[in-house]
């Protein structure tokens, strides 16, 4: 499985109108895998607060971590992993997430733009809707 190229943006948030349906990779058969940029979108959709979304896959592939494709935002990152137990290991070594198969949400807890602590449950409750 190849994860979709997403190229950087400038703009400094994400809205409803902008989500596409390109954000779900296709898979052999079937089955389609949830991709982290489906995530964001999603998460925007929702009318939640998604600022400053980028594809950062790259800087991953160098720790060999197993990352298919990453998409940082201000608030949180989605982590989007082809096996869960590399998906769990990486889950386990960050305080404070939310791991759903192969898909795991960073929340960041400090810097300029931590995440709303009120928030955290929404982002979570979009992940787990899209996982069912």
């Amino acid at each position: 499985m190849s994860a979709t190229s997403v190229a950087p943006t400038t703009t400094t948030a994400i809205t409803a109108s902008s989500a596409t349906k390109s954000s779900v990779a296709p898979t052999t058969g079937t089955a389609v895998a949830l991709t982290a940029r489906a995530v964001v979108d999603a998460i925007a959709a929702e009318g939640l607060s998604v600022l400053n979304p980028r594809d950062t896959t790259a800087q991953l592939r160098k720790n060999n971590w197993g990352c298919v494709q990453l998409i940082t935002t201000d608030q949180f990152s989605v982590y989007q992993f082809d096996d869960t137990t590399q998906a769990t290991k990486v889950a386990n070594a960050f305080p404070s997430g939310h791991l759903n198969g192969l898909i795991f949400l960073r929340f960041t807890r400090d810097g300029s733009h931590p995440t709303n602590l009120a928030m955290i449950p929404r982002y979570e409750a979009v992940l787990d809707r899209l996982t069912q």
